[in-house]
């Protein structure tokens, strides 16, 4: 059996959070990661899911299996129209929101993933981009390396968040 294509998943209703979370569980399984990790990119994948239908009610993600060099692994890119994030360091920490939620969601992905690149304008209107990676790890290298996030491309914050 070959390795999955990249598939993109568009965010409109509820329903397709969980089509998004069972694409990436397949993924997951096919470039090697175990239940544990296949759980923590099937949450991860949910969180950017919900996150389009509450704060721009619609958008797309891209899954793509990884394989470059001699590691294995999963993207995920979530892009949307919205209204954008205002102030991206302050979304990124525990216990804010801008929709009345527990605030815990963006600070989780960057958890849960190796790598946390976010694009949005610095301008309101134009949309977000998350770009997140998470890369199968051999058993001497299992301890968690934790995510790198960072703001990028055209955005106003461009600065390394823990």
């Amino acid at each position: 059996m070959g390795q999955p294509n990249p598939q993109t998943i568009e965010i409109s209703q509820d329903v397709d959070v969980s089509r998004a979370r069972q694409v990436a569980k397949a993924i997951a399984v096919s470039v090697g990661f175990d239940e544990k990790v296949k759980e923590e990119v099937a949450i991860a994948v949910s969180e950017l899911a919900s996150n389009l239908l509450r704060h721009a009610k619609h958008g797309h993600l891209t899954l793509t299996p990884l394989h470059a060099a001699a590691r294995a692994g999963i993207q995920v890119e979530s892009a949307d129209g919205g209204p954008g994030i205002a102030d991206v360091e302050r979304a990124m920490t525990d216990g804010f929101s801008t929709a009345g939620s527990l605030g815990c969601g963006l600070g989780a992905v960057n958890r849960l993933m190796d790598e946390f690149e976010i694009t949005t304008p610095c301008r309101k209107g134009g949309g977000t981009r998350i770009i997140c990676r998470r890369w199968v790890r051999s058993p001497r290298r299992a301890g968690r390396e934790g995510g790198r996030a960072s703001s990028a491309g055209g955005g106003c914050t461009r600065a390394r968040l823990p």
